[in-house]
This record gives C-alpha cells, sequence and structure tokens, in this order.
C-alpha cells in the first residue's frame, strides 16, 4: 500500500445521477405494466424492464471506463473493460446455445 492511503478515482458521477433515475423508472414502470396487462403488451413491457436492469449498470461500468481513461489509469480502465468483455463473451455464448 502506497503512502498515500490508497487509490480513489476522481471520475465524475455526477452525470449519472439522472441517467440512473431515468433508467430505474422506466424498468419499473415496465415491470407494473407487465404485472397489470397481460398478454403481448404485458410482454413487451417485461422484456423492457429487464433490458434496463440489466443494460443499465454495465453503461455505467462503460462510462466508469472512459472516465479512466481520460485519467490515464490503466488499472481501473483494464478491470473495467475485462468485466465488459467477459459480460459480453457471456451474452455471446448464450446467443451461440440457444441458436
Amino acid at each position: 500500500m502506497s503512502e498515500e492511503g490508497g487509490r480513489t478515482s476522481r471520475v465524475p458521477g455526477s452525470g449519472q445521477i439522472v441517467g440512473l433515475q431515468i433508467a430505474t423508472s422506466l424498468a419499473a414502470f415496465g415491470a407494473v405494466v407487465a404485472v397489470l396487462f397481460p398478454g403481448r403488451i404485458g410482454v413487451w413491457a417485461g422484456a423492457v424492464s429487464v433490458t434496463f436492469v440489466i443494460l443499465t449498470p454495465m453503461v455505467r461500468v462503460l462510462w466508469l471506463v472512459c472516465g479512466w481513461w481520460r485519467e490515464r489509469d490503466v488499472l481501473f480502465a483494464a478491470v473495467g473493460t475485462a468485466l465488459l468483455g467477459i459480460i459480453g463473451l457471456g451474452a455471446l455464448l448464450a446467443v451461440w446455445i440457444n441458436g
């Protein structure tokens, strides 16, 4: 450990707040619509809700990776990129298996 007491990121997160609030609201709204309206509308709304729940954290990690690259913090950027790569490979594997 360094004498500085560890490393902290200086990537601003305040720009994410509104986006995260909107994504959370859309996911919640989609879930409510899916429960209240069976059939095509419910299935569509449920799919939208699940999509927001899955994509929101990934977009946030991508935001952080971009900020870390701008800061030239290669370690954090590499770990974030590796995480997104593993998620992407998992998605490709799921598509390939399910044909």
